[in-house]
């Protein structure tokens, strides 16, 4: 029986010495609650962006999602001075921009006086000029001649960018009786071009319009007008805002940085007919 015994244990010896490594013996650590890598929280940066500057913005904006995988650039578009309204409202920080691009540095100066923002740095330039029907059936040769009673003139709302910037010129050359001639306005410096355009019905709603110079070479509206300078007209700069309370200060860094320099904004404001700040006399508004 004792050999009997001895064989026994020999062979269960020899099988566990035969068994492969890691297991029999071992045993995996147990892991501690929590110590599973979590995936990275996703970020989104806000950005208010005057709609007459949308597609260089929209140029720069996905250069910077490129450099930033993961970040989603959130855009809400609308006339300068609505926006900068929407920022002295908007409390929840949900629905507060981390960005201010304003068509015009009248807007960003409020901002920053305001307490709003706490960094305002220049895009780019564009200058309103007169717009009319490639064909121009009405012969309309500089400024002065919106002020005809046969002439009927787009202009921009007083609370946007192209707006704001024409009622100024007006007042420069001593011209504001064009405002009688004005039939329609725009909340967007492309509604007031579109109003330009034949309708439904074949005609168009204005014979001129005060805009950009920039918009005449965008989308639909490429080709399709003739463009007259405007002597008293100022170039207008493009500003881009940090919003003051951002709590995502390092992104919004990044993204200016990309907008004010280098070739991604150079290149989006020129194919767009802006002029990049680069390009551009610098000075701080």
């Amino acid at each position: 029986m004792t050999g009997r015994v001895s064989i026994l244990l020999l062979l269960l010896a020899i099988s566990l010495g035969a068994a492969p490594a890691g297991c029999v013996g071992r045993r995996e650590p147990a892991k501690k609650p929590g110590s599973e890598s979590a995936p990275p929280t996703a970020r989104t940066l806000r950005v208010f962006c005057a709609t007459g500057i949308r597609p260089p913005v929209l140029l720069i904006a996905d250069a910077f999602k490129q450099a930033h995988p993961g970040v989603e650039v959130r855009m809400q578009y609308g006339g300068s001075g609505a926006l900068l309204g929407m920022l002295t409202t908007l409390k929840a920080e949900e629905y507060r921009p981390d960005i201010f691009i304003a068509g015009e540095d009248l807007y960003g100066n409020q901002a920053r006086e305001q307490g709003l923002a706490d960094e305002v740095l220049t895009m780019a330039t564009f200058r309103p000029v007169v717009a009319v029907p490639r064909d121009n059936p009405l012969g309309i040769a500089k400024l002065d001649d919106l002020a005809r009673p046969d002439v009927r003139v787009a202009l921009g709302d007083a609370k946007t960018a192209i707006g704001g910037a024409t009622d100024r010129l007006l007042n420069k050359a001593g011209l504001t009786v064009i405002r009688d001639n004005c039939r329609r306005g725009g909340s967007t410096v492309y509604e007031v071009a579109n109003l330009l355009l034949p309708g439904q019905q074949g005609n168009a709603s204005a014979d001129a319009a005060i805009i950009w110079d920039a918009t005449a070479v965008q989308g639909d509206f490429m080709g399709r007008f003739k463009l007259i300078s405007i002597p008293q007209a100022d170039d207008v700069r493009i500003v881009i805002c940090r919003i003051a309370d951002t709590p995502n200060r390092d992104l919004a860094d990044d993204f200016i940085r990309l907008a004010t320099a280098g070739q991604v904004a150079r290149e989006a404001f020129t194919r767009f007919g802006y002029t990049a700040a680069e390009l551009a006399p610098r000075s701080q508004p």
